[in-house]
């Protein structure tokens, strides 16, 4: 999918719920969001049964870091990518994706030197992942 459509995507979303709270997005959705005391590895992951996504995220990170973790999950819901996905997926591209929905839902792009389209897969990655950090570390 095109930076251009997910952006649209995250400003619809946005603009509806009146907010970029990924929490208070999926509550409005009907997502259930739950937290489970995970081992460091583990970070988040969405799965969809009989239809219905559920996202849970690791209660070990700080709040930033969950509302990241969220954001990511809600983007592979939104954007219709299909099975288990985690965080550390091996599909590149839903990962992409994902990583720019959680971007543009929870981070200005005034304050970045580039437009997120312009950003690399790895660049994309790698500021998520700076802001991602465990509650006791």
């Amino acid at each position: 999918m095109s930076s251009n459509k997910i952006k649209q995507a995250v400003d619809n979303l946005k603009a509806t719920y009146n907010t970029n709270n990924p929490f208070v997005i999926c509550e409005h959705l009907g997502i259930t969001v739950r937290e489970r005391n995970f081992n460091e590895t583990r970070k988040a992951y969405f799965v969809s049964i009989y239809g219905q996504p559920s996202i849970t995220i690791n209660s070990n990170y700080i709040e930033k870091s969950k509302n990241i973790l969220c954001a990511h999950e809600l983007g592979h819901i939104i954007l219709g990518h299909t099975g288990v996905n985690n965080f550390e997926s091996e599909n590149q591209e839903a990962e992409r994706e994902a990583n720019l929905f959680a971007l543009y839902m929870l981070f200005d792009e005034n304050d970045f030197d580039m437009k997120f389209e312009n950003m690399t897969s790895y660049l994309i990655k790698y500021t998520l992942d700076r802001n991602i950090k465990l509650a006791n570390k």
